[in-house]
Protein backbone atom coordinates (compact mmCIF):
# COMPACT_ATOMS: atom_id res chain seq x y z
CA UNK A 1 0.00 0.00 0.00
CA UNK A 2 1.62 3.50 -0.73
CA UNK A 3 2.19 5.47 2.47
CA UNK A 4 3.13 9.02 1.48
CA UNK A 5 4.06 10.32 4.78
CA UNK A 6 6.02 7.27 5.56
CA UNK A 7 8.69 8.35 2.53
CA UNK A 8 8.61 11.67 3.44
CA UNK A 9 10.02 10.57 7.10
CA UNK A 10 12.68 7.98 5.48
CA UNK A 11 13.88 11.36 3.67
CA UNK A 12 14.23 13.48 6.12
CA UNK A 13 15.63 10.85 8.57
CA UNK A 14 18.00 10.40 5.75
CA UNK A 15 19.07 14.10 5.02
CA UNK A 16 19.72 14.52 8.87
CA UNK A 17 21.85 11.61 8.87
CA UNK A 18 23.95 12.69 5.66
CA UNK A 19 24.57 16.02 7.32
CA UNK A 20 25.94 14.98 10.69
CA UNK A 21 28.39 13.48 8.35
CA UNK A 22 31.54 15.14 8.60
CA UNK A 23 32.42 15.93 4.59
CA UNK A 24 36.27 17.16 4.18
CA UNK A 25 35.84 20.84 2.32
CA UNK A 26 38.83 22.76 0.71
CA UNK A 27 40.80 24.81 2.50
CA UNK A 28 39.40 28.50 2.20
CA UNK A 29 41.80 31.07 0.60
CA UNK A 30 41.75 32.60 4.28
CA UNK A 31 42.70 30.43 6.26
CA UNK A 32 46.05 30.20 8.32
CA UNK A 33 49.13 28.79 5.56
CA UNK A 34 49.82 25.57 6.70
CA UNK A 35 53.65 24.42 8.05
CA UNK A 36 55.50 22.54 4.97
CA UNK A 37 58.44 20.67 5.01
CA UNK A 38 60.84 22.65 3.17
CA UNK A 39 63.58 20.98 0.84
CA UNK A 40 66.58 21.90 -0.89
CA UNK A 41 70.07 20.77 -1.62
CA UNK A 42 73.82 22.03 -1.86
CA UNK A 43 73.31 24.51 -5.07
CA UNK A 44 75.14 27.86 -3.99
CA UNK A 45 74.05 30.15 -5.06
CA UNK A 46 70.88 29.62 -5.30
CA UNK A 47 70.40 27.43 -1.91
CA UNK A 48 73.27 26.57 0.69
CA UNK A 49 73.78 26.10 3.75
CA UNK A 50 76.23 28.13 5.48
CA UNK A 51 77.51 29.48 9.63
CA UNK A 52 74.24 27.12 10.30
CA UNK A 53 71.63 28.59 8.55
CA UNK A 54 70.28 27.94 4.82
CA UNK A 55 71.65 31.03 2.06
CA UNK A 56 70.87 32.01 -1.26
CA UNK A 57 68.94 33.27 -3.82
CA UNK A 58 66.01 31.02 -3.71
CA UNK A 59 66.20 30.76 0.39
CA UNK A 60 65.76 34.68 0.42
CA UNK A 61 63.15 34.36 -2.70
CA UNK A 62 61.07 31.64 -0.60
CA UNK A 63 61.59 33.58 2.74
CA UNK A 64 59.88 36.77 1.43
CA UNK A 65 57.32 34.36 -0.46
CA UNK A 66 56.15 32.70 2.81
CA UNK A 67 55.93 35.98 4.46
CA UNK A 68 53.96 37.55 1.99
CA UNK A 69 51.42 33.81 2.05
CA UNK A 70 51.06 34.47 5.89
CA UNK A 71 53.59 31.80 7.36
CA UNK A 72 55.30 31.49 10.11
CA UNK A 73 57.92 29.34 8.94
CA UNK A 74 61.14 31.06 8.06
CA UNK A 75 64.82 29.95 6.93
CA UNK A 76 65.41 28.47 10.14
CA UNK A 77 62.83 25.49 8.97
CA UNK A 78 64.48 24.56 5.18
CA UNK A 79 66.32 21.66 5.21
CA UNK A 80 69.39 21.27 2.72
CA UNK A 81 69.71 17.72 2.39
CA UNK A 82 71.22 15.57 -0.69
CA UNK A 83 69.01 16.07 -3.83
CA UNK A 84 67.81 12.77 -4.32
CA UNK A 85 66.46 12.53 -0.59
CA UNK A 86 65.13 15.48 -1.06
CA UNK A 87 63.04 14.85 -4.75
CA UNK A 88 62.25 11.24 -3.14
CA UNK A 89 60.25 12.93 -0.28
CA UNK A 90 58.97 15.68 -2.46
CA UNK A 91 57.09 12.65 -4.68
CA UNK A 92 55.63 10.95 -1.29
CA UNK A 93 54.99 13.33 1.48
CA UNK A 94 52.59 15.59 1.16
CA UNK A 95 53.00 19.67 1.90
CA UNK A 96 56.27 19.43 1.01
CA UNK A 97 58.33 22.44 -0.92
CA UNK A 98 60.77 21.26 -3.22
CA UNK A 99 63.34 24.00 -4.92
CA UNK A 100 64.76 24.80 -7.39
CA UNK A 101 63.29 21.71 -9.35
CA UNK A 102 64.41 22.28 -12.98
CA UNK A 103 61.41 21.86 -15.37
CA UNK A 104 61.30 18.76 -17.87
CA UNK A 105 58.71 16.44 -19.75
CA UNK A 106 59.35 13.53 -17.39
CA UNK A 107 58.26 15.46 -14.08
CA UNK A 108 55.53 17.92 -15.35
CA UNK A 109 52.44 15.83 -13.66
CA UNK A 110 54.79 15.04 -10.90
CA UNK A 111 54.17 18.35 -9.08
CA UNK A 112 52.58 21.38 -8.90
CA UNK A 113 54.45 23.88 -10.37
CA UNK A 114 54.08 27.20 -8.10
CA UNK A 115 56.64 30.19 -9.42
CA UNK A 116 59.60 30.28 -11.79
CA UNK A 117 63.21 31.08 -10.02
CA UNK A 118 65.31 31.08 -12.96
CA UNK A 119 66.55 30.27 -16.13
CA UNK A 120 69.44 27.52 -16.51
CA UNK A 121 71.21 25.20 -19.06
CA UNK A 122 72.56 21.55 -18.51
CA UNK A 123 75.91 21.04 -19.99
CA UNK A 124 78.31 18.53 -20.39
CA UNK A 125 81.35 19.86 -18.49
CA UNK A 126 84.50 18.23 -20.04
CA UNK A 127 88.52 18.52 -19.29
CA UNK A 128 89.55 21.11 -21.50
CA UNK A 129 92.98 19.36 -22.58
CA UNK A 130 90.94 16.64 -23.81
CA UNK A 131 89.26 18.99 -26.06
CA UNK A 132 86.43 17.23 -26.50
CA UNK A 133 83.66 18.16 -28.58
CA UNK A 134 79.96 16.74 -28.97
CA UNK A 135 77.69 17.31 -31.31
CA UNK A 136 74.97 15.39 -30.56
CA UNK A 137 73.62 12.24 -28.53
CA UNK A 138 74.68 9.63 -30.52
CA UNK A 139 78.14 10.75 -29.53
CA UNK A 140 77.27 12.02 -25.97
CA UNK A 141 76.60 7.50 -26.01
CA UNK A 142 80.73 7.03 -26.33
CA UNK A 143 81.37 8.67 -23.03
CA UNK A 144 81.35 8.40 -19.62
CA UNK A 145 79.50 10.62 -18.08
CA UNK A 146 79.21 11.30 -13.98
CA UNK A 147 75.25 13.21 -13.01
CA UNK A 148 74.44 13.47 -9.07
CA UNK A 149 71.63 10.92 -8.61
CA UNK A 150 68.36 11.80 -9.06
CA UNK A 151 69.04 15.18 -10.70
CA UNK A 152 67.81 16.38 -14.15
CA UNK A 153 70.94 15.60 -15.57
CA UNK A 154 70.38 11.94 -14.76
CA UNK A 155 66.85 11.84 -16.37
CA UNK A 156 67.88 13.71 -19.64
CA UNK A 157 70.87 11.52 -20.22
CA UNK A 158 68.27 8.68 -19.95
CA UNK A 159 65.62 10.27 -21.91
CA UNK A 160 67.99 10.36 -25.20
CA UNK A 161 68.74 6.59 -24.82
CA UNK A 162 72.02 6.50 -23.18
CA UNK A 163 73.83 3.49 -21.77
CA UNK A 164 73.13 3.05 -17.96
CA UNK A 165 76.45 1.74 -17.79
CA UNK A 166 78.04 4.65 -18.86
CA UNK A 167 76.06 6.95 -16.15
CA UNK A 168 77.88 7.34 -13.53
CA UNK A 169 75.93 8.60 -10.15
CA UNK A 170 76.73 9.91 -6.66
CA UNK A 171 74.98 12.32 -4.66
CA UNK A 172 78.16 14.78 -4.16
CA UNK A 173 79.05 16.91 -7.35
CA UNK A 174 82.88 17.13 -5.39
CA UNK A 175 83.11 13.56 -6.25
CA UNK A 176 82.19 13.61 -9.43
CA UNK A 177 84.54 16.30 -10.51
CA UNK A 178 87.39 14.26 -8.80
CA UNK A 179 86.50 11.53 -10.86
CA UNK A 180 86.60 13.85 -13.90
CA UNK A 181 90.04 15.01 -12.84
CA UNK A 182 91.43 11.83 -12.42
CA UNK A 183 89.66 11.26 -16.10
CA UNK A 184 87.77 8.11 -14.56
CA UNK A 185 84.81 9.70 -16.35
CA UNK A 186 85.07 12.02 -19.35
CA UNK A 187 82.16 14.47 -18.74
CA UNK A 188 80.47 15.84 -15.76
CA UNK A 189 76.78 16.81 -16.73
CA UNK A 190 74.93 19.65 -14.59
CA UNK A 191 73.36 22.73 -14.56
CA UNK A 192 75.94 25.38 -15.37
CA UNK A 193 75.35 27.27 -12.09
CA UNK A 194 76.25 24.21 -9.98
CA UNK A 195 79.77 23.11 -12.33
CA UNK A 196 80.97 26.77 -12.05
CA UNK A 197 80.22 27.54 -8.24
CA UNK A 198 81.49 23.62 -7.45
CA UNK A 199 85.16 24.48 -9.75
CA UNK A 200 85.21 27.84 -7.03
CA UNK A 201 84.57 25.73 -4.38
CA UNK A 202 86.98 23.24 -4.80
CA UNK A 203 89.69 26.09 -5.68
CA UNK A 204 89.77 25.00 -9.35
CA UNK A 205 90.87 26.97 -12.30
CA UNK A 206 87.50 27.58 -14.48
CA UNK A 207 90.24 27.10 -17.48
CA UNK A 208 90.79 23.43 -16.90
CA UNK A 209 87.13 22.67 -17.83
CA UNK A 210 84.85 24.14 -21.45
CA UNK A 211 81.45 22.97 -22.30
CA UNK A 212 81.40 19.76 -24.50
CA UNK A 213 78.40 19.94 -25.11
CA UNK A 214 74.62 21.94 -23.84
CA UNK A 215 71.53 19.11 -23.22
CA UNK A 216 69.15 21.05 -21.99
CA UNK A 217 67.99 24.86 -21.74
CA UNK A 218 65.02 24.80 -19.43
CA UNK A 219 63.70 26.99 -15.82
CA UNK A 220 63.91 26.41 -12.44
CA UNK A 221 61.06 26.49 -9.97
CA UNK A 222 59.44 26.00 -6.66
CA UNK A 223 57.38 22.97 -6.92
CA UNK A 224 54.57 21.07 -4.03
CA UNK A 225 54.55 17.19 -3.77
CA UNK A 226 51.52 15.78 -5.96
CA UNK A 227 49.66 15.32 -3.19
CA UNK A 228 49.75 18.58 -1.31
CA UNK A 229 45.70 20.23 -1.92
CA UNK A 230 46.09 22.28 -5.06
CA UNK A 231 44.95 25.56 -3.24
CA UNK A 232 47.91 25.72 -1.45
CA UNK A 233 50.13 25.60 -4.30
CA UNK A 234 48.14 28.07 -5.77
CA UNK A 235 48.22 30.70 -2.77
CA UNK A 236 52.27 30.33 -2.81
CA UNK A 237 52.58 31.31 -6.76
CA UNK A 238 49.64 34.15 -5.57
CA UNK A 239 52.05 35.39 -3.20
CA UNK A 240 55.33 34.48 -5.23
CA UNK A 241 54.23 37.20 -7.93
CA UNK A 242 53.24 39.98 -4.91
CA UNK A 243 56.49 38.97 -3.97
CA UNK A 244 58.24 40.01 -7.13
CA UNK A 245 56.58 43.39 -8.01
CA UNK A 246 57.86 45.06 -4.85
CA UNK A 247 61.36 46.64 -5.16
CA UNK A 248 62.59 43.90 -2.90
CA UNK A 249 62.66 41.56 -6.00
CA UNK A 250 65.10 44.32 -7.77
CA UNK A 251 67.69 44.32 -4.97
CA UNK A 252 67.73 40.78 -4.45
CA UNK A 253 68.41 40.54 -8.30
CA UNK A 254 71.64 42.65 -7.85
CA UNK A 255 73.02 40.84 -4.88
CA UNK A 256 72.94 37.98 -6.91
CA UNK A 257 74.14 39.20 -10.20
CA UNK A 258 74.66 35.50 -11.84
CA UNK A 259 71.30 34.81 -11.60
CA UNK A 260 69.52 34.26 -14.77
CA UNK A 261 66.00 35.10 -14.85
CA UNK A 262 65.33 35.23 -18.12
CA UNK A 263 63.12 32.86 -19.61
CA UNK A 264 64.27 31.23 -22.38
Amino acid sequence: MYRPKSIILICVSLCAFVSSVAIPSPQPENSAFPNLTLLTEEYAPISYYEDGEAKGFAVELLAATLVEAGSTQNTDDIQVIPWARAYDTALAEPFTLLFSTTYTKHRANLFHWSGFILRTQVVVFTRAERRLKVSNSEALSTLRLGVVRDDVAEQLLLSLGLNQKNIIRNTQPDYLINMLLRDRIDGFVSSTVIGNWYFERLGLNRALFEIAHVINDSTEHFVFSKNTPQIISERFKHALDNVKKRPFYQQLLRKYPSVNVNLP
